[in-house]
């Protein structure tokens, strides 16, 4: 038997398949916001930028719903609210009436729309007439006077305004109501004069005022004319006047005042002093005679001094130009001039409604100065005190009435006024308290 070698087997090891290779996906050492994220693959960045883009959607949306959101409440609800906080600060009251700012503001504009349409008005009247046409420099006239009244707007506004709560308030007394009748015939006046219903509540909207802060002004308006009409007719035919003399010297000789006012109370010739003391040129020849004066006619001090004393008595009392050594030396009741009985009749009504005014209790609590003002007014310079056309409006003034503590000026006429206005109203010529002229008046004719 053939012995053979054992072959030695050998088990092949089968090769493992190939497969293919894993790409292991390693992380991007660089950030990608704000140096955060270097840590994160490429699928969780975008899962990132996703949630980022969404919350930055929402974000955005949010912003302009808030943007628009505080719009609408600022718009609607804050600036009303503020704005109506402002109108209803007061200005000033009287009596149970109080001025607030928003309807003050109101009238102002109601009063300057009608200045400058009546300016306008006359300006077109003005260039229908041929130069040399009299009627020119009349007309020329009432505009310069509507225009100088203007820069008086404010006050005279704040003026009429108490004045008609005044009168609202006070002129049962004398037995004076508006009757519905009454008011609603002035109101188809003024809606007539407007040209119908329409136009007039045009006319009011475009100042801002309510229909109940026009109701006011019409009664107010019509309260005045009958007021005016019941005081008329108690203004006496007659009026005191009072002579008197004087010695005018300055304030820094006191001591002669003094030392001449006992001389003359104990006898010494009073001309004679005044001729060689006094430094009023008008009266000093006449030694010291001022003539017979009406009330007001003087400067306050000399002008109560001279009315509180009696026939013979002397007195010292002092004013702006210095002291006054005053002689009375006669009273006697004089018929008044038919203009006098006029200006009697319409002062009648300011010196009315002063007193009632005292008796409310007026309070203003904004200065002058710093009252509101329509734009443009100031430098438009229209009147304070115009009216619609062919009917007298609120806040007309008294042709020919005496200026409220500016004694002896008169306010000029307005053109077209009818029925008696608001008493208050800036005069055309500024008071200086002066005297009427005649002999013997003071210093430059126009003192005591």
């Amino acid at each position: 038997m053939n012995a053979q070698p054992d072959k030695e087997v050998r088990r092949r090891r089968r090769a493992p398949p190939r497969r293919a290779p894993v790409m292991i996906e390693q992380a991007q050492s660089t950030p990608f916001l704000f140096g955060w994220g270097s840590h994160l693959n490429r699928h969780e960045r975008e899962a990132v930028k996703e949630r980022i883009a969404l919350f930055t959607g929402i974000g955005l949306a949010v912003l302009i719903l808030g943007l628009l959101g505080w719009g609408l409440l600022k718009d609607n609800v804050i600036d009303p609210n503020q704005q109506a906080a402002a109108n209803n600060v007061p200005i000033a009251s009287v009596g149970t009436f109080t001025v607030t700012t928003g309807f003050f503001k109101n009238f102002e504009q109601f009063r300057y729309n009608q200045f400058t349409q009546q300016i306008a008005q006359l300006q077109q009247a003005q260039t229908s007439l041929k130069k040399n046409d009299p009627q020119q420099a009349q007309i020329q006239a009432q505009i310069s006077s509507l225009q100088q009244e203007l820069g008086n707007l404010a006050p005279a506004a704040l003026t009429n305004l108490l004045d008609d709560s005044t009168l609202i308030q006070r002129s049962s007394i004398l037995g004076v109501v508006p009757s519905k009748k009454a008011i609603a015939a002035s109101m188809f006046q003024l809606e007539k004069s407007q040209g119908g219903k329409v136009h007039l509540q045009e006319f009011i909207q475009s100042t801002g005022l309510t229909n109940d802060q026009f109701h006011m002004l019409v009664v107010g308006d019509y309260l005045r004319g009958k007021v005016a009409a019941v005081l008329a007719k108690k203004a006496s035919p007659f009026q005191l006047k009072v002579r008197a003399s004087h010695i005018l010297l300055p304030t820094k000789q006191k001591a002669l005042a003094q030392r001449l006012l006992h001389e003359a109370e104990n006898g010494a010739n009073f001309a004679a002093l005044a001729k060689k003391y006094s430094t009023d040129p008008g009266s000093k020849k006449v030694g010291g005679d001022l003539g017979f004066v009406a009330r007001g006619a003087m400067v306050p001090a000399f002008d109560q001094a001279i009315f509180s004393m009696k026939v013979g008595q002397f007195r010292l009392v002092q004013s702006r130009y210095g002291w006054h050594v005053i002689k009375l030396t006669g009273r006697q009741q004089v018929k008044r001039t038919p203009a006098e009985l006029q200006q009697a009749k319409n002062a009648a009504l300011t010196g009315w409604i002063q007193q009632q005014e005292a008796q409310l209790h007026v309070q203003k609590f904004v200065a002058p100065a710093n009252l509101p003002n329509v734009p443009g007014a100031a430098a438009a310079s229209a009147a304070s005190n115009l009216q619609l056309p062919g009917q007298t409006v609120p806040g007309q003034t008294v042709p020919g009435q005496t200026v409220p503590n500016q004694p002896g000026v008169q306010v000029p006429a307005q053109p077209g006024a009818g029925v008696p206005g608001q008493p208050g109203s800036k005069p055309s010529v500024p008071n200086n308290g002066k005297p009427a002229a005649h002999t013997g008046s003071g210093k430059n004719g126009s003192k005591p």
